[in-house]
């Protein structure tokens, strides 16, 4: 049952939510009745998941966040570690900085955005913050805040190029664990600094003091200040943002994805035709 609700918390479909909060809280039972109230083939997919996992060779784990959050099931063999990968081939490091905060991503509870934008109030709203996305949330943020910031909508394509290579920092303030969000590693594949909080699958990706800065959670004076210190301070940013790129391209890129994942599977069907020959 724990497996099933962690691979139901590993998705990232906003209806779930309420059922992620309790699953993090260990409360498994009530965890299931969200997940069946928020959809109602939910029990289905529980069904479903937990008569045909048993027969999984790999199950393959984007975080160590989620991969933790499985052992309890399987032996630490079968669960392997796989990062997602970003095509630092294509994404290449951007030297342009026209000194806003950018954040991309859902308006919804528990992203966090709210307490960027809280954080941003605390310290006078001294530069842009640009905020990339849309939710349920949109409309009262849009009305709560007004000052220095700007609701540029869902971006994709060039246009979200374009706004992530011109941006200072990238902000990733969720309170829910995340896995391994792309706007990070496309951040860092642009060669920018990334704020991010210390839950889920980001202290994976944003090596302290390095590549970016760690906050907990919720912590809005914790925010203002790491931003303050990056926004001061281009020639930090910078350097972190150099070494986010470098990080990018040894230990997130795609070329390194595909190329772990085919050994999964040359590994896997190897063991197979192994056990069929036995």
């Amino acid at each position: 049952m724990r497996l099933v609700l962690a691979l139901l918390f590993a998705l990232q479909d906003p209806h779930f939510e309420r059922g992620r909060e309790l699953y993090q809280q260990s409360l498994y039972e009530e965890a299931i009745d969200e997940f069946e109230k928020a959809d109602q083939n939910a029990p289905a997919v529980i069904f479903e998941l937990a008569v045909s996992y048993e027969k999984v060779d790999r199950f393959l784990a984007p975080s160590q966040f989620i991969r933790h959050a499985v052992l309890n099931r399987f032996a630490p063999e079968k669960v392997l570690l796989l990062h997602n990968g970003v095509d630092t081939g294509n994404l290449l490091p951007s030297e342009r900085d026209e000194g806003y905060v950018l954040y991309c991503g859902r308006l919804a509870a528990k992203k966090g955005v709210e307490t960027l934008l809280w954080a941003h109030q605390a310290i006078d709203c001294p530069w842009p913050v640009v905020i990339a996305g849309t939710g349920p949330l949109e409309r009262a943020l849009r009305s709560r805040f007004t000052r220095n910031v700007r609701f540029v909508g869902h971006l994709s394509g060039p246009a979200l190029r374009a706004t992530m290579q011109n941006a200072s920092i990238l902000v990733a303030p969720s309170e829910l664990p995340e896995n391994c969000p792309m706007s990070v590693l496309e951040a860092m594949a642009y060669g920018k600094a990334t704020i991010g909080t210390r839950t889920g699958g980001l202290p994976e990706l944003i090596a302290e003091g390095v590549t970016g800065l760690l906050f907990d959670p919720k912590d809005t004076d914790a925010l203002a200040s790491r931003m303050s210190v990056l926004m001061a301070d281009p020639t930090m940013r910078r350097s972190m943002g150099r070494a986010a790129r470098q990080r990018a391209e040894r230990e997130f890129s795609r070329d390194k994805h595909n190329g772990d994942l085919l050994k999964i599977y040359t590994s896997v069907i190897y063991n197979q035709k192994k056990t069929g020959e036995s």
